[in-house]
């Protein structure tokens, strides 16, 4: 195996845009892709409204993966966070919040996910992410993702590093110059003229605002971020979807 197929996908809690919570309609999406790692945003773990169900436990079964979820709100209806899915074998899981600007408290923590996927070419870091709805604060999370303690840990130190997520800012923004200095944006790279397309919202979208960056190691096969009935319906997000492999030197 020499290629990489890689998901992002805000899930928006299994909530389709009928305002049905529907989980299997998700999971069947999501199937659709055959990814080997798959990163999630906004999704219910044990949740009132989503009729406590452990929504990426429920998705990784469908799937027949492994996957690992980080709480970033909780509250006595439930939990909600990120997940990361995998064919292959997760190590060196680390999870932490992300800073926010002190003016206000923010509605919801956000934070970061970073795993060790042991996939068939070898190492590979994946990063799970979903930053914050305020400027100040993405500008904080753009920071301190860039720094020591994710992107530039000593632990990603030769490996490839996958960096995913719902990151609320798009191309021209504090936080995209500032992940683009050390990765690059799969549909950026990609070469076809269709390319990049937006993400948000699925019914109309405008805005490109959830991201794959990849590191200097891979190249990109394809791109794909499908915009039909399923995918305008099932999420507020369109799916991003990348195959990447290892660059030969």
């Amino acid at each position: 195996m020499n290629t990489l197929k890689i998901l992002s996908y805000n899930i928006h809690s299994c909530r389709n845009m009928d305002r049905r919570y529907n989980p299997a309609r998700t999971a069947r999406l999501i199937a659709g892709f055959h990814a080997d790692i798959i990163a999630l945003q906004e999704v219910d773990v044990g949740h009132r409204r989503s009729g406590y169900i452990n929504q990426a436990a429920y998705i990784a079964d469908h799937l027949d993966m492994s996957f690992d979820f980080f709480t970033l709100k909780e509250s006595p209806s439930g939990r909600y966070g990120l997940a990361i899915l995998s064919r292959f074998p997760v190590h060196d899981l680390n999870c932490g919040c992300l800073p926010a600007a002190f003016a206000a408290k923010p509605m919801e923590n956000r934070g970061v996910m970073m795993a060790r996927v042991e996939t068939p070419m070898g190492g590979v870091q994946v990063l799970n992410t979903h930053l914050g709805l305020r400027a100040k604060d993405r500008k904080l999370q753009a920071a301190a993702l860039a720094g020591s303690s994710w992107i530039c840990n000593d632990l990603n130190s030769g490996l490839p590093v996958i960096l995913c997520g719902d990151f609320n800012a798009g191309p021209g923004s504090f936080v995209y110059k500032t992940l683009c200095r050390h990765l690059f944006d799969i549909q950026k790279v990609y070469k076809n003229r269709r390319y990049p397309r937006p993400t948000f919202a699925s019914w109309l979208p405008v805005r490109r605002i959830d991201h794959i960056f990849i590191s200097r190691h891979f190249f990109v096969k394809d791109v794909k971020v499908p915009m039909n009935y399923e995918t305008r319906m099932v999420s507020d997000h369109l799916p991003l979807y990348g195959e990447i492999a290892i660059t030969p030197w």
